[in-house]
């Protein structure tokens, strides 16, 4: 039997909830929420690993999440600060085995 990764599988399972929740915050123009929400959209993309959350038309791709944080963050500073979402950089690092990057990025994420 195949190893489930349950982190991986939560957030590409909260991948509808979050979306919902980003439409929501943008409509309304929540800008701080809207923010924490393009986060969590990087986030449930970068855990799709390589397969289309949901019924989305492509794969996500390292573009795709490096704009969702760009506009994360910038959204941040005109609001409601989202520094925590560089972490999702830290992962991706991670991911790719580029320990020296993670720890740059988790540490701005943390700081």
């Amino acid at each position: 039997m195949a190893r489930v990764d349950l982190r991986a599988c939560g957030y590409v399972a909260a991948y509808s909830t979050i979306t919902r929740a980003d439409a929501r915050a943008r409509r309304l123009q929540l800008t701080g929420l809207y923010a924490e929400t393009r986060a969590f959209v990087a986030h449930c993309l970068l855990h799709a690993d390589n397969r289309s959350p949901l019924k989305t038309p492509n794969a996500p791709t390292r573009t795709t999440i490096d704009d969702l944080i760009a506009e994360a963050l910038a959204l941040g500073d005109r609001s409601k600060p989202v520094p925590w979402a560089t972490g999702v950089l830290g992962f991706r690092a991670w991911f790719d085995g580029d320990s020296a990057a993670a720890i740059r990025f988790m540490d701005d994420a943390l700081s």
